[in-house]
């Protein structure tokens, strides 16, 4: 690698580094990442989203893919919006996408340009996810999706400095995050029609919430009945 390849790799690194802690601040400061604010500005995001109805998807999914390409923790947030203001099949579809997406954008980025830094800041989670993929194969990754043991971000970095081909990566992500999705759009989708303290209570909403507590050992059975499997 010449000298001058290392200094590109080296600014382009720095500037990613530096844009991504700036988001972070910079929404977690404006409070954008809160629930709290996504429920107060939800009556101007689904008047927006109605008004542009070819635009909304686009610039919905832009902002989510970019988020996560970013390694920013914004995915359930930006599910649970995405119930809320595309519906639960609609949703899903677009909040599943640009999660792979993004995720498959941060796999490349620390592949091609942060693999040191990589390798330096998560040794520990490195070695652990090796030991995974030389035990069980890409189907590793798939238990990562299904029980997040390591943090969404950190996987999709992690998962870069190993030998897992990119398109491995894309399926099983897609794969191991699918349920996950269905349940936070379909959360979204029922806070979106909270309108009072007495919404609450109601069996629909009740029932999601119930659904998304339920998610990790829901994730588990099914990780368990995976490897149970013959290979």
């Amino acid at each position: 690698m010449t000298l001058i390849s290392r200094n590109r790799k080296l600014i382009i690194g720095t500037l990613f580094i530096g844009l991504s802690l700036f988001l972070l601040y910079f929404l977690h400061l404006k409070g954008w990442l809160t629930l709290e604010q996504l429920k107060s500005n939800e009556r101007a995001l689904r008047s927006w989203t109605t008004n542009h109805p070819y635009w909304a998807p686009a610039v919905f999914s832009g902002v989510y893919i970019l988020l996560t390409a970013l390694s920013i923790p914004a995915a359930a947030g930006l599910s649970l919006v995405a119930g809320a203001l595309f519906g639960w099949l609609w949703g899903t579809f677009l909040a599943l996408t640009s999660a792979t997406l993004g995720a498959t954008l941060a796999f490349l980025i620390s592949r091609y340009l942060l693999r040191k830094f990589v390798e330096q800041k998560f040794p520990n989670e490195i070695e652990k996810i090796n030991k995974g993929l030389k035990q069980d194969g890409v189907r590793y990754l798939l238990t990562l999706r299904l029980v997040p043991a390591i943090p969404f971000f950190t996987i999709n970095l992690a998962m870069g400095v190993t030998s897992m081909t990119t398109m491995d990566f894309f399926i099983y992500s897609y794969l191991g995050m699918f349920p996950g999705a269905l349940v936070y759009v379909n959360a979204g989708q029922k806070l979106a029609s909270i309108q009072s303290l007495s919404d609450i209570t109601s069996t629909p909403v009740i029932l999601s919430f119930l659904a998304l507590g339920a998610l990790p050992f829901l994730m588990k059975y099914l990780k368990k009945w995976l490897f149970s499997r013959n290979p």
